[in-house]
């Protein structure tokens, strides 16, 4: 009989604190909409949301100049600070990561349009010309002119327009 009135009076603290857990749940909210529903602020993010949002802005930027500083406070850290954090997470700061995007986009214009190395350095957020030359010969190991040239050998040879995929 004991045990009965033992778990009579469990399922009702269990009732009583889901009662208040509601009641807070419904002040909290009343609160927020109060306040005009604000959004959550970016210092609650994980990591993973601020750098997630990072390579979004550096992907819409590419073409911009973009500094150390200017990425960090983006996410609101500390250039020092991101650099550690994102190296963790990528194993390569975002400067490095942003250098290897402008190198992907700049591979990806040499193939696809006949614009001048000028030109794609412009639109690949690089200094000039010969910058993007020796950036692109440093990561590919060959000059800018001598990639173009062998992809258009390739597609020459294949009518369908598939180099495989661009290996390099």
């Amino acid at each position: 009989l004991q045990q009965i009135g033992e778990k009579k009076d469990e399922a009702f603290w269990e009732l009583k604190l889901s009662s208040c857990m509601l009641q807070l749940t419904e002040m909290i909210l009343a609160g927020w909409e109060r306040a005009g529903c604000p959004e959550r602020p970016e210092a609650y993010d994980s990591v993973k949301d601020r750098f997630g949002r990072l390579i979004g802005l550096m992907t819409h930027r590419l073409h911009e100049k973009l500094g150390r500083e200017e990425l960090a406070a983006a996410v609101r850290l500390s250039p020092n600070y991101l650099d550690k954090a994102f190296g963790q997470r990528y194993g390569l700061t975002p400067m490095q990561m942003l250098r290897d995007m402008r190198l992907k986009r700049s591979r990806q214009l040499l193939e696809r349009t006949e614009a001048t190395l000028e030109s794609i350095a412009s639109q690949c957020g690089m200094t000039d010309a010969s910058y993007l030359s020796r950036q692109f010969k440093r990561a590919y190991g060959v000059q800018p002119g001598e990639y173009r040239e062998s992809v258009r050998s390739l597609q020459a040879e294949n009518p369908y327009g598939n180099t495989g995929g661009g290996g390099m």
